[in-house]
């Protein structure tokens, strides 16, 4: 959840039919609220649900805005922004639309930049370059910063080989298509850094917290909290 100008709240979000395969998250769905989120609205303004009466359900017209195959690969934990013209921004870890078939690899999944026009259209744009679960900043001007972790192996769920820290960056001037990383840090990290999105709200500060890879399995390692000023 978002505001963007004008008090308007905008949430995204993926649908997940069952907890125990990824491949069972699909479509980019979208919904914006003018009051708090007491109702809500779909992409082209149609009034589709109401707080403690009537639920956005899976079948709510017009709320997917980018199908992605059921049974195909992405992750269900996704990042937005809005910028100050009131587009919507969004980040998705997933299987290419042009990959060969379905997977859960993490390592064949790719980054892809979504964001809705003021007029309603979607936009889609492959990244070039991929990582863990991403965090999207949006700074004044509509200028994009994406904070994630990189490496060789994405995959981290019990056998983490640590990656490092990657800032990437992205201007307005450019119609958001001169992505590229601007930060990549010596040390590796574990995990999904952090971002601290109150921060960065609040005193235009790239704060992550993240955990260095230890020197051997098991043992300890430093926590770090990593600053930057834009």
């Amino acid at each position: 959840f978002h505001y963007g100008p004008g008090g308007r709240l905008h949430t995204t979000w993926v649908w997940r039919e069952h907890y125990s395969s990824l491949l069972t998250n699909h479509d980019l769905m979208y919904a914006w609220s003018d009051d708090a989120g007491r109702t809500w609205h779909n992409n082209v303004g149609r009034r589709i649900g109401a707080a403690g009466e009537d639920p956005v359900h899976l079948d709510s017209p017009g709320v997917v805005v980018h199908p992605i195959p059921f049974n195909w690969g992405m992750m269900n934990n996704l990042t937005q922004g809005v910028d100050d013209a009131g587009r919507v921004h969004v980040v998705l870890w997933q299987n290419p639309p042009d990959a060969k078939g379905p997977t859960e690899n993490w390592n064949d999944w790719r980054y892809f930049h979504y964001r809705r026009e003021p007029d309603g259209r979607w936009v889609q744009q492959r990244l070039p370059f991929a990582g863990r679960r991403p965090a999207l900043l949006v700074a004044p001007g509509g200028d994009l910063l994406l904070a994630f972790a990189g490496g060789d192996d994405l995959r981290y769920r019990g056998h983490d080989t640590g990656g490092p820290l990657e800032i990437a960056r992205a201007t307005a001037a450019s119609g958001w298509t001169d992505w590229n990383v601007v930060f990549r840090s010596e040390a590796l990290f574990d995990g999904e850094p952090r971002v601290d999105q109150a921060r960065w709200r609040d005193e235009r500060v790239l704060s992550v917290y993240a955990q260095e890879h230890p020197t051997e399995l098991g043992t300890p390692s430093p926590l770090r909290v990593l600053d930057f000023r834009p």
